[in-house]
């Protein structure tokens, strides 16, 4: 087991996922609010001169969108092999 590999119930696996679910309900929130995905609000942001809020929406809304890839990226780095899967190096 390398030095950052866990066990499933480990505290920094659980912040991990705990974190996740934060992120992905933030996501969802701003896709609910706005009615439409990130990649679309994101275009239309940059191809335009936003309001204040509009703005403030798309750098939180960005900080939720990769939140969740980091945190994907953490537990999968944490989640200790399964038979069959290696461990990424």
């Amino acid at each position: 087991m390398s030095e950052r590999q866990v066990t499933d119930d480990s505290p920094a696996l659980e912040r991990a996922q705990r974190n996740q679910i934060k992120y992905q309900v933030t996501a969802r929130q701003f896709e609910a609010k706005h009615g439409q995905p990130f990649e679309a609000f994101r275009q239309r942001v940059l191809t335009s001169e936003p309001a204040f809020q509009v703005e403030q929406d798309y750098f939180d809304w960005e900080l939720a969108v990769t939140g969740i890839a980091d945190m994907q990226a953490e537990i999968q780095h944490l989640r200790p092999p399964t038979e069959g899967r290696t461990a990424a190096r």
